[in-house]
């Protein structure tokens, strides 16, 4: 079993007349629904900060996934349904586009991947 430690928060009164309400709803105390929402938030929390990271461009799609700490069909399926697009990493995308500028002798092409 892994250390746990106790955390303090202070909460507005509207704060703890929602958490109150809420336990009531899901049948939990007010500190197992404090702690689900805690955990959910970070989660969700890690997980913005990796889509952020993936779309800038700063980590691959597998980094991004464990930074995230979820499998990696569950953050790609998660890019998936916002609609950012995932590109091959396994494509080097300056040298195909240097090659197609060769291969059909286009200068315009060929500055555009030199620009890369």
């Amino acid at each position: 079993m892994s250390a746990t430690s106790m955390k303090s928060i202070h909460l507005a009164k509207e704060e703890i007349e929602l958490v109150r309400t809420l336990a009531e709803q899901e049948y939990l105390s007010e500190s197992v629904l404090i702690e689900k929402l805690f955990r959910e938030g970070l989660r969700n929390h890690l997980k913005e900060i990796a889509i952020t990271a993936y779309t800038k461009g700063m980590v691959s799609i597998g980094e991004a996934a464990e930074m995230a700490k979820m499998p990696y069909l569950v953050f790609f399926e998660e890019l998936r349904c916002r609609r950012i697009v995932v590109l091959d990493e396994s494509i080097n995308l300056k040298a195909e586009l240097s090659d197609l500028a060769e291969k059909f002798a286009n200068e315009r092409l060929a500055k555009v991947a030199e620009n890369m």
